[in-house]
């Protein structure tokens, strides 16, 4: 669900910390179903920045015009707190009167073992919910395994498809697998893609690390490719020209190209492998609505953790008719336009680390949305304000 922790440890509590009952926010029972269970770096602030200003905002934006009959269908990998779950169910629909129906991925959660149960207690606590559908589930199996098309993850995908958000939480690399695997991300990415059929506009989250030790070689240098297939795209290579450490961008190789810019490329390659990879099975306009970053190595000098928000509007193209009876619409997505987009926003991508550093009123408020999130799951408070206190992000 996002990255390992690395930081040092600091026991110190900030003075200008409260507790969610003084702060005027609902206060929840400890669930003592739950097993005592360690903090993760995805309890962490960024994390939750991340879940409220580009999950949040960029699937709001996606429901403003939507009837609230349209329920929200969400894939995902949620973990066993299904927070960003929560999140979306008490910030979208609830205020809207929107179903939910979620279909989840967990190949850590063992049965009996501590995630089970904490699992088990998440599921049970949302589908009480009113508006939360009963069909929904997390299942115990490798969100990969939608690749292959005689897996359960594959016949369980497909039966609740297509989905108004896809969210590939990844604590890996997007690009970890060899290429043509059949338990990889990117044929699971690709039966997604096929499966979404629709009219109305979706969203594609992810979220991976990105750095020369966490890719597979031949995937790093097919999605490097992929960077420069559009270079000779109008406007590309200036926009690069500014995004770049390399004087050169059209002169750079996987190998001789700094940390930042390897890092840049591949998720460039990354966005332009998927719109073409979609053009291959519907037709759309694929617009990237954010990026952030942030470091999970410390002492690599650049961000290795990217999460993009891409948007997927359908284009309604009618086909060629052989027997020269009807009329075929001359619609076309631009695959230059596309890449340009992609560059720029990339070049106004937001640095989280950088962010919650000299903003500590939003760290602070972060932490007590987080405070807040975790409560209702059964954590301490007063110790996960202890441990987030040693992170400045």
């Amino acid at each position: 669900m996002s990255e390992p922790d690395t930081e040092g440890q600091d026991e110190t509590i900030d003075d200008d910390e409260f507790s969610i009952a003084e702060l005027g926010r609902p206060t929840y029972d400890v669930v003592t179903e739950r097993p005592a269970r360690e903090f993760h770096a995805w309890h962490r602030p960024r994390k939750q920045f991340v879940r409220r200003s580009q999950w949040l905002a960029t699937v709001s934006d996606l429901y403003a015009a939507r009837d609230p009959a349209d329920r929200l269908n969400y894939l995902g990998l949620p973990g066993s707190d299904l927070l960003d779950i929560r999140m979306l169910h008490e910030r979208i629909c609830l205020p809207q009167g929107r179903v939910l129906r979620f279909l989840g991925f967990d190949n850590s959660i063992q049965s009996g073992g501590t995630e089970s149960v904490s699992l088990e207690v998440s599921l049970q606590q949302m589908k009480l919910r009113e508006l939360v559908h009963e069909a929904s589930k997390v299942l115990p199996d490798d969100f990969s395994r939608i690749g292959s098309g005689d897996s359960r993850a594959y016949q369980e995908t497909v039966k609740a498809a297509p989905y108004d958000v896809v969210n590939i939480d990844l604590c890996s690399s997007f690009g970890i697998d060899p290429p043509r695997t059949l338990d990889s991300l990117y044929n699971a990415l690709n039966k997604i893609l096929a499966m979404q059929q629709r009219l109305q506009p979706w969203m594609l989250l992810i979220t991976s690390m990105i750095g020369r030790d966490v890719l597979n070689e031949s995937a790093a240098q097919i999605l490097f490719d992929e960077y420069l297939k559009t270079l000779k795209c109008g406007d590309f290579l200036a926009s690069c020209r500014v995004l770049f450490e390399a004087e050169d961008p059209e002169a750079m190789t996987l190998d001789s190209c700094t940390n930042k810019d390897f890092f840049l490329a591949i998720a460039i390659g990354f966005c332009n492998w998927v719109f073409r990879l979609s053009g291959k099975r519907h037709l759309s306009r694929v617009n990237l609505r954010a990026a952030f970053y942030y470091q999970v190595f410390q002492g690599t000098g650049c961000p290795d953790m990217m999460s993009m928000a891409l948007r997927f509007t359908p284009l309604v193209a009618a086909g060629i008719d052989p027997a020269g009876l009807a009329l075929a619409d001359n619609v076309r997505v631009n695959e230059c336009d596309a890449a340009v987009q992609f560059v720029r926003k990339f070049g106004r991508a937001v640095d989280v680390d950088e962010k919650l550093r000299t903003e500590p009123e939003l760290r602070q408020t972060l932490i007590n949305e987080s405070a807040a999130l975790l409560l209702e799951v059964g954590y301490d408070e007063q110790e996960y304000r202890r441990w987030v206190s040693q992170f400045s992000s």
